[in-house]
């Protein structure tokens, strides 16, 4: 039997949208078997200083509650303080959560998939590490290999990650000074739109100020999203999963955090 496909998806409760429309979409295009978990940041095991009115330098009493520091203490993301999102840096928590032990890919909760993630996850891998130009926001880990560098006292627990409050770039920057991370082919993700193709894996709505869903209202304007096809690519795939799941086709763990929703289209259009 294949090695179960381990996705794990970094995300907050207003991109509950997006959420459903990923984890349908691993359904739609992934070759079993595989398993979707959502690093969700709010939920009981994944609360911030910001969640418990705890400011962000005061690490013992951050220590002392087991939340994470995500060092600012507002929730208004992308300001420059902190964490640019509420869980950017849960990520780097896999190869841990998986034991130290087999391989796992991250996507960001903003994410698509396009074709199927199995042929990813069984590539031959360079580094122990793989993501398309070192952003990490799509990765394929092997877990095992980042044994090494905590036993050797370069990467830190995740007890120690939740008090630090390092910053996206503090991770980055130690995967590549230890030459921990490859470059993997840009097909893997087609930014905002671009470069989309029939081989493309997956579409990556990184531009949170237009994301299609609009999750943080209450602090950007949202206009239309420039990429028109992949606006209507996640508007389609989205549909397409409260359809299946009003049938009772699919079973979503990702969950509606508003009483209703509509289907936003009633007639589909060819693809790329």
């Amino acid at each position: 039997m294949a090695e179960t496909l381990r996705i794990f998806v970094t995300t907050c409760r207003p991109m509950w949208r997006v959420e459903k429309a990923l984890e349908y979409t691993v359904h739609k295009y992934c070759t079993p078997p595989f398993e979707v978990t959502f690093l969700r940041s709010g939920d009981p095991e994944w609360l911030t200083n910001v969640d418990m009115g705890i400011p962000h330098q005061d690490k013992e009493a951050i220590k002392k509650a087991g939340c994470w520091n995500i060092g600012r203490d507002h929730p208004r993301p992308y300001t420059g303080e902190g964490w640019a999102t509420p869980f950017t840096c849960f990520r780097f928590t896999i190869p841990e959560l998986c034991g130290f032990e087999g391989r796992a890919i991250h996507m960001d909760a903003d994410f698509i998939v396009q074709n199927d993630l199995r042929e990813i996850f069984e590539m031959e891998m360079t580094h122990p590490i793989m993501s398309p130009h070192h952003r990490t926001d799509f990765m394929l880990i092997d877990c095992s290999r980042m044994a090494e560098m905590q036993m050797m006292g370069m990467w830190p627990s995740i007890e120690e990650m939740k008090v630090s409050g390092d910053n996206i770039e503090i991770y980055r920057q130690k995967l590549q000074s230890y030459m921990f991370i490859g470059d993997a082919p840009g097909e893997w993700e087609s930014w905002d739109g671009k470069d989309l193709t029939e081989k493309s894996y997956s579409i990556h709505y990184t531009e949170m100020r237009t994301q299609p869903w609009k999750p943080y209202p209450e602090y950007f304007d949202y206009p239309l999203y420039p990429d028109k096809n992949a606006g209507y690519i996640f508007w389609e795939e989205y549909a397409e999963a409260l359809e299946a799941e009003a049938r009772g086709e699919i079973v979503l763990s990702a969950k509606d955090q508003t009483p209703s929703d509509e289907t936003p289209l009633s007639k589909k259009k060819n693809r790329v």
